[in-house]
């Protein structure tokens, strides 16, 4: 299997917007060494280190805080319609949330897209899998636009979430527009980016659903999944491992290694290979399940410090002040 590669729909959002504001963007590209056409067909694709050059530059030469959310408004769905196809022809919301998840890779193999529940209101999260160098907490918010954008365009801008959260801070004018696209207040610095929906859409009819061209749009998604090459999945194993270890107050590196049946050595420099360290996936991992945990349980603090395997309740303060700013009753209020 070869390199993963990503959909070329936000570098070549990224593209026109500075060719709107007078770049020369051939120049740009061959700067880059990237042939042109991997921008030009929609069936084109990019390398994960092409995109992540193009996101760099771009944002180099036009020194706009809000660059990337204003690209986005260049997102053009005909060009590469077959995921959008798939959701405009579903039943319902719902259908349509599912398959937006199962055929993400099509769009970005590097970022994960799942669904849980907060309380009783479904929630869409964004996380990369890896390389969280080159894939920034606003890149995969991008994709939450994407997502927006689409849903708005199948369904008239009939439709907004609950809210939604961004993983990094922004300045108050990207706030604001990212509040006018959503439709619904907008947090920062959450662990990961979000989108809380309301449930009782979920049932809604999707006004162009059409059960015998969904079921063909399907046949021919799944023909092009299985040619599209996805990352590593180590740091899901990692994060999976560690999952069951975590209540027996075991985060060792060791006993992980041991799980995934590789030395301790081995794990590190296949993580570094990553882009990660297993510091970093741990603190990940352990910052969104208590964050989870804050917003549907009323645990005590002693219970969730024992749930993250930290002995002590002062280490566990010190972490989340670490990880969040704040202490958890500042969080959970």
């Amino acid at each position: 299997m070869g390199y993963a590669t990503l959909s070329n729909i936000i570098g070549r959002a990224l593209l026109e917007e500075c060719q709107q504001r007078g770049i020369d963007v051939l120049g740009l590209l061959a700067d880059l060494k990237i042939a042109p056409r991997s921008i030009d067909f929609s069936d084109s694709r990019l390398t994960l280190d092409e995109s992540f050059a193009i996101w760099q530059e771009t944002h180099r030469l036009v020194q706009d805080p809000d660059f990337a959310i204003k690209a986005s408004e260049r997102f053009q769905y005909y060009r590469d319609p077959l995921v959008f196809q798939l959701l405009a022809t579903s039943s319902t919301l719902e259908d349509a949330l599912q398959n937006f998840i199962r055929y993400f890779d099509l769009i970005d193999p590097y970022v994960e897209v799942t669904i849980s529940k907060e309380g009783s209101n479904p929630t869409l999260n964004f996380r990369p899998r890896s390389n969280p160098k080159k894939i920034g907490s606003d890149y995969v918010a991008l994709l939450m636009v994407y997502f927006q954008r689409m849903i708005s365009v199948i369904l008239s801008n009939e439709w907004s979430p609950i809210h939604i959260r961004l993983a990094f801070e922004v300045p108050e004018s990207t706030r604001m527009i990212y509040q006018s696209l959503f439709k619904c207040p907008v947090g920062i610095q959450a662990p990961i980016n979000q989108i809380v929906l309301d449930p009782t859409q979920l049932l809604r009819k999707m006004p162009e659903a059409n059960p015998e061209v969904h079921t063909l749009l399907m046949q021919f998604a799944n023909e092009r999944l299985h040619k599209v090459s996805r990352p590593s999945k180590l740091v899901d194993d990692v994060r999976e491992i560690l999952t069951k270890t975590l209540n027996q107050g075991d985060t060792s590196l060791e006993s992980v290694a041991k799980g995934l049946g590789v030395s301790p050595r081995t794990l590190q420099r296949k993580l570094k290979n990553e882009g990660v360290s297993y510091q970093d996936v741990l603190d990940q991992h352990r910052c969104e399940l208590v964050i989870r945990l804050l917003r549907e349980k009323k645990l005590p603090m002693t219970d969730l410090a024992a749930k993250l395997g930290f002995s002590e309740p002062s280490s566990f303060y010190k972490a989340f002040r670490r990880w969040t700013g704040r202490s958890p009753e500042a969080f959970r209020n």
